[in-house]
């Protein structure tokens, strides 16, 4: 089973927390449909939060990752 949590970015924004807890390795970001890297793009390292870089206004961010 997976989880898809969506955001709407405010104009800055680099911080999401997430509605469960996940594994780094087994979380996927995106911004408008581009899949982020982890330590590139984004800083995914487990728990409830992960970071990207600086985003714009109403970009559409998507974290897919299981229970």
């Amino acid at each position: 089973s997976m989880i898809y949590d969506a955001y709407t970015a405010t104009s800055g924004q680099t911080s999401f927390t997430t509605t469960s807890s996940y594994t780094a390795n087994k979380i996927q970001v995106s911004v408008n449909g581009v899949i982020l890297v982890n330590g590139t793009d984004c800083t995914v390292s487990g728990g409830t939060t992960f970071t990207t870089t600086a985003l714009t206004l109403n970009d559409r961010v998507l974290a897919i990752y299981p229970i």
